[in-house]
C-alpha cells in the first residue's frame, strides 16, 4: 500500500499547496493580487521538483530502511474492501489524465487566451468565464461524472451514491476553508 499511498500523498498535498484552483493558492493569488494563471505556472514549476524528492525518491529510501512497513497486510475501514478488478474495467490512462488535469487545463487556457486575445471580445469573455476557478471546477466535475460514470455505464445511483461518500468525507474540510474566507475579512 505505501508503494502507493506515498507518491500519491506527496502529489495530492504539492497540488493542495501549490496549484489553483484549490483553496490556499487562490487565497494567496488573492492577497496579493498575483494572476491565477501565473500562480498556476510558477506552482507547477515548484510542484514537479518536490513530488519528484517526496514520492518516488522518499518512498525508495523509506522502502531500504524500513522495509517491514511495505509488508503489512491489514485492512483499512476509510479505503473499503478491497477487491481485485480487471484492467478493462477502469478508465483508460488519457481519460484519467485529462479528467483530473481538466481545471489546470481550462485556468492556464484562460491565462494564455489574455495574451492573445484582446480583452473585450466575446470569445476572451467566454474563455475567462471557463477559466475562472468556480466554472473551472464545475465543468471539471460533469466532465469527470460523463467519463469516470456515465460513459462507463455506471448506473447513476451507483454515481450519486459515490459522491454523496466523497462529499461526507470531506465536508468538515469544506466548512473549514469555506469559514476561513468570511473570518479572515474581519
Amino acid at each position: 500500500m505505501l508503494y502507493l499511498a506515498i507518491p500519491m500523498a506527496a502529489a495530492l498535498n504539492v497540488a493542495h499547496a501549490f496549484l489553483p484552483p484549490h483553496p490556499a493558492p487562490v487565497a494567496i493569488a488573492a492577497i496579493f493580487n498575483a494572476p491565477l494563471g501565473h500562480v498556476l505556472v510558477l506552482g507547477i514549476l515548484a510542484a514537479i521538483p518536490t513530488v519528484i524528492i517526496t514520492g518516488p525518491v522518499y518512498n525508495h529510501v523509506l522502502h531500504r530502511i524500513y522495509p517491514s512497513a511495505y509488508h503489512i497486510k491489514t485492512t483499512n475501514k476509510v479505503l473499503g474492501d478491497y477487491h481485485p478488478f480487471k484492467l478493462a474495467d477502469t478508465p483508460s490512462f488519457g481519460i484519467s489524465i485529462i479528467t483530473a488535469t481538466m481545471p489546470i487545463i481550462l485556468i492556464a487556457g484562460a491565462t494564455i487566451s489574455k495574451y492573445l486575445l484582446s480583452a473585450k471580445t466575446l470569445p476572451d469573455q467566454v474563455i475567462q468565464l471557463i477559466g475562472s476557478p468556480d466554472s473551472a471546477m464545475l465543468l471539471s466535475l460533469l466532465l469527470a461524472v460523463y467519463t469516470l460514470g456515465i460513459r462507463r455505464h455506471v448506473p447513476m445511483k451507483k454515481l450519486g451514491q459515490s459522491m454523496r461518500t466523497a462529499l461526507e468525507q470531506i465536508a468538515i474540510m469544506l466548512f473549514i476553508i469555506g469559514g476561513g474566507g468570511p473570518l479572515s475579512r474581519s
